[in-house]
């Protein structure tokens, strides 16, 4: 496989995390949805993004809540 596809599959993932952040997280349904194993998704994502999946959208959800809280539209 070229280094471009996997690059495209990546970016299709991170699209898909983005689109889902409100939803759990599956490996396996993100991983049928790019075209690559779970084992080659995680590997890839975390070489080229610098950290798994799962943390990546672990990150996001965070970042998203951190923001409401900081502009007012969420209390801890």
């Amino acid at each position: 496989m070229k280094v471009l596809d996997v690059i495209k599959q990546i970016q299709q993932a991170i699209v898909y995390i983005e689109d889902r952040l409100l939803e759990p997280f599956n490996l396996q349904e993100l991983s049928d949805y790019v075209g690559l194993s779970p084992y080659h998704l995680d590997q890839s994502f975390k070489m080229i993004v610098g950290q798994s999946p799962e943390e990546y959208a672990r990150a996001r959800k965070m970042t998203i809540a951190a923001n409401d809280v900081v502009n007012g539209a969420s209390r801890l």
